[in-house]
C-alpha cells in the first residue's frame, strides 16, 4: 500500500556528516540531537524537517553520537 511509510536510520558520530537524499513524495528527516542542516545550526536538539530538495547535508555538532531517521513514502 502506498500509504505505508518506510524508515531508515543512521548513527552519526561527533562531527560526522552525511548526505541525506530524498525518497518518495513525502520525505521527513528527524534529527535526534544537535545537528546542522546544510550548514545551518538548528535551534532545538530534536528537529523534524520535510526534505523538499534532492538532498541535504546533516552534521552532528554535539560531542555525543546521535541518530537521524528518515521516513518516506
Amino acid at each position: 500500500a502506498s500509504d505505508v511509510y518506510k524508515r531508515q536510520q543512521k548513527d552519526l558520530m561527533p562531527n560526522e556528516e552525511t548526505n541525506v537524499s530524498t525518497d518518495g513524495t513525502y520525505c521527513y528527516i528527524i534529527g535526534g540531537g544537535w545537528v546542522s542542516i546544510n550548514g545551518e545550526e538548528q535551534k532545538h536538539p530534536i528537529s523534524v524537517k520535510r526534505l523538499t530538495s534532492e538532498n541535504a547535508i546533516y552534521k552532528n555538532i554535539s560531542d555525543k553520537p546521535i541518530k537521524i531517521l528518515k521516513y518516506y513514502r
